[in-house]
């Protein structure tokens, strides 16, 4: 039952105030239920997205513990295909620090990766134990552990994502992109590494990352980001070059949505690269500097390119799906 134990240890739970008895006693209460185990996990969601204090007033007075349950298990049945499995991760990283007894106890479950996957037009929205928040695009798989190691917070990425970090935790913050490794303390970036592409993308929106050799997380650094900047990878040659990009662009297709104002065709050219995973060339220096003013939404390739076309009739096109290639002349 959920409400056989107090208040109060929940309470200090969230704040990270338990003491050692009071993690035997958590720790057992969740072992009784696996309504238990979900409730608690939807009580850490609710605080780490800041709405605690407000729903916590009322838990104390006319909304009552019922009504919080019931609002929590709403969120529970919303977010059950993304949040499965995470029944423990909350109250892991609180009593991890007691005496061994503890650490054998999770050493078991921190084995435990949980993978979430998102199928053509799905997005998906992943909150970690440390309050990183994670929204995975379309056709991406994300892969983390039930609790972090000592040193790091390491995540595993194929496809895309856009990140922003938490700054809670002292450790160094890894994303695995499979041909590099993202490094970061806190920040807010995306990742575009889709395997069939020839080129991956990282994008900062804000802060600082460092990329480094893949798989080598305290190893040689390729290169380092500051906010607005993004580094394109040519998976095929295993080299990168560094660019500035609109920060707008860069969380964009969260919102499905992207306004472009005052954009030359050459700026215009870098964003449609990260949107579309093309390489673009352009032949004619003459239609480098025409501006332009569009919405990019669900358009496809030949749409957007078509509209071009159809705007400024001097600029012409031709695209080789086969080595994804668009050149304008």
């Amino acid at each position: 039952m959920i409400f056989d134990i107090d208040n109060d240890l929940l309470i200090k739970y969230l704040k990270g105030e338990l003491t050692e008895e009071g993690c035997q006693k958590v720790i057992k209460w969740l072992e009784r239920d696996k309504e238990n185990q979900d409730f608690l996990f939807g009580l850490k969601e609710l605080y780490l997205l800041g709405q605690w204090e407000e729903l916590s007033k009322k838990a104390d007075t006319d909304f009552g513990w019922e009504k919080l349950l019931a609002s929590i298990q709403g969120q529970i049945q919303f977010r059950k295909k993304v949040y499965t499995g995470l029944k423990y991760v909350a109250i892991l990283t609180v009593c991890f620090f007691m005496g061994y007894g503890y650490k054998t106890y999770f050493s078991q479950l921190s084995q435990t990766k949980h993978t979430v996957m998102t199928g053509k037009g799905e997005k998906a929205t992943i909150i970690l134990d440390d309050g990183t928040k994670i929204i995975l695009n379309e056709k991406s798989k994300l892969t983390y552990p039930d609790t972090f190691g000592k040193n790091d917070r390491k995540v595993t990425l194929n496809g895309g994502a856009y990140f922003e970090v938490s700054r809670k935790s002292p450790k160094t913050f890894l994303v695995d992109a499979g041909m590099y490794t993202i490094k970061v303390l806190g920040t807010k970036f995306a990742v575009k590494a889709y395997p069939e592409d020839n080129y991956s993308y990282t994008s900062l929106k804000e802060g600082k990352v460092q990329i480094l050799k893949s798989n080598a997380d305290g190893g040689q650094i390729i290169s380092e980001l500051k906010s607005s900047m993004q580094l394109v990878y040519d998976v095929k040659k295993k080299q990168y070059k560094l660019q500035q990009i609109d920060v707008d662009v860069i969380d964009g297709w969260i919102k499905g949505r992207i306004d472009l104002k005052h954009k030359t065709l050459t700026e215009l050219v870098n964003i449609l690269e990260y949107k579309y995973g093309y390489t673009f060339r352009i032949h004619t220096h003459s239609i480098e500097r025409i501006v332009y003013n569009i919405v990019l939404e669900q358009e496809s390739l030949e749409e957007i390119l078509s509209n071009i076309n159809l705007i400024t009739p001097q600029v012409h096109y031709s695209i080789d799906h086969t080595n994804r290639t668009v050149t304008l002349h």
